[in-house]
């Protein structure tokens, strides 16, 4: 076990920080799909139907490396139900919006209508 750990250790020292955090966020965002596949008891030949896509495209995109798109990554959001990712900004509740079932922080339980006051407001602030 040591060896393979002093290996990747050595292979992963000359990498860049920033391709090192691109395979990081890479792996991060294929837990995430992991975790809520199995929180929703969902497989992935469930998720390619929803997204209308072949089990291979979301097979690569759920293995490996991927170079998932901001589309792939709003689609499959969509699709599951919940983000992947979330990022401190205004307008995330745009996929609450777009989702009726999206748990997006601060937005669950909230009508449409109260999301389209606060996404409003947010606009009106700025």
């Amino acid at each position: 076990m040591k060896n393979k750990q002093k290996w990747f250790k050595e292979k992963t020292a000359s990498v860049s920080p920033e391709i090192m955090l691109e395979i990081q966020l890479s792996a991060d965002i294929i837990e995430r799909i992991d975790k809520i596949l199995k929180e929703k008891n969902m497989t992935q030949r469930d998720l390619a139907q929803k997204l209308n896509k072949s089990e291979a495209v979301v097979s690569r995109w759920t293995t490996g490396l991927p170079n998932l798109t901001l589309r792939s990554i709003a689609q499959l959001s969509i699709a599951l139900g919940e983000p992947l990712i979330q990022i401190p900004v205004k307008g995330l509740e745009v996929l609450a919006a777009l989702n009726h079932d999206a748990k997006v922080s601060g937005t669950a339980g909230m009508t449409e209508e109260e999301i389209e006051k606060e996404i409003t407001a947010a606009h009106a602030e700025e």
